[in-house]
Formats: structure tokens, C-alpha cells, sequence
């Protein structure tokens, strides 16, 4: 199968398993790839400018979805992530991490604009507002097991586009094989 029509397959899917299902869960009860990513645009009260700030906000209007199996979109892509070809749009990017051990942990936003990053509703993460590419970190402590996240990001301004997600030693996304593990 060609590249671009494997693409499609791939991206169809991924948008009926997040229809159709939870949190990594399709409506089938099979696994699907860990990360739902939904992508908005049009900016709340009018046009977007570099006073943005924060992740996802201020778009609103969610335009598209996808699941995918991590959150490299940025240096992975040379930071020209453009989903749906948006120029400027927000992004949602959430699922659940699989923590092996209680301890305290460090993750890595790495971004072009902004990101933050929330686990368990906990900010652990600011690289908000427009900026070129750059890294920010956060520790929390996180008990052994399974825990939500969810990054916020948006793109303005022109430019470069892309966020990455840097997980910890002994932290993974919850994954399909986790799901064969509980059945």
C-alpha cells in the first residue's frame, strides 16, 4: 500500500476508534493507539495575536481528531506540525500514563508555541505562550499505576509548529498490551 493511503487508513481509523470509544478503549472493547489528539480552531472573542497564552486556549472550535501512539510532533516532524493543514489552532493531546514505581518524576515539554502539561489536573508543565522552539520541565510525584494527562498547545503567529512530550524513566502510555494485560 502506498504511503499516503496508508496515512488515510491509519487516520480513519484512529477517528472511529475516538468516536466510538474511551480512553484508549474502542467501542469494540479492543485497544487503540494510547493518545487522542483533537485539534480546534477559530479563537474565542476574536483573532489570535502574540497576547496568547497558556496551551489549547483560547481555541475553540474543535475541527478534527486522532489518536496516535506518542506525542512527538515537533522535532519528529522539523517543527512543521500543521494537522488538518491549520495554520494557527489548538490542540488537546490526552490519555493515560502507566507509572511503574511511586517516586517523583521529570517531564519535558519541548514546543513551537505554547504547551502545558496536566496529570491527574495538576499543572506540572508551563511552556506557555508564543515562542520559537524551547524546553520547559516539571516534576510531581506520582504514585505506581495508572494516571491521566492531558497537554494543551496552540500555534500562532507563523512560524514554526510542533509539540514533543518527554516521559520519564518507568513511565509509559497506557498501550494497547496494557489493555490484553487486563482482559
Amino acid at each position: 500500500m502506498r504511503k499516503r493511503q496508508w496515512l488515510f487508513v491509519v487516520l480513519v481509523a484512529g477517528v472511529i476508534s475516538f468516536s466510538s470509544g474511551g480512553l484508549g478503549i474502542a467501542g469494540d472493547g479492543t485497544c487503540s493507539l494510547p493518545i487522542k489528539v483533537v485539534v480546534f480552531t477559530e479563537c474565542q472573542g476574536g483573532p489570535c495575536s502574540s497576547s496568547t497564552t497558556g496551551g489549547g486556549a483560547p481555541y475553540a472550535s474543535r475541527f478534527g481528531a486522532f489518536r496516535s501512539s506518542d506525542i512527538q510532533f515537533g522535532t519528529t516532524t522539523h517543527f512543521s506540525w500543521y494537522p488538518f493543514n491549520q495554520n494557527s489552532f489548538g490542540a488537546e493531546l490526552s490519555g493515560l500514563l502507566k507509572v511503574r514505581d511511586t517516586d517523583t518524576y521529570t517531564f519535558t515539554l519541548n514546543s513551537d508555541d505554547g504547551s502545558v502539561l496536566w496529570i491527574d489536573g495538576n499543572l506540572v508543565v508551563n511552556n506557555g505562550g508564543p515562542h520559537a522552539p524551547g524546553k520547559a520541565s516539571g516534576s510531581t510525584p506520582l504514585t505506581a499505576g495508572i494516571h491521566s494527562f492531558e497537554v494543551q498547545f496552540f500555534e500562532c503567529c507563523g512560524g514554526p509548529s510542533g509539540v514533543d512530550l518527554t516521559l520519564p524513566r518507568g513511565v509509559t502510555y497506557f498501550s494497547p498490551e496494557d489493555c490484553e494485560d487486563e482482559d
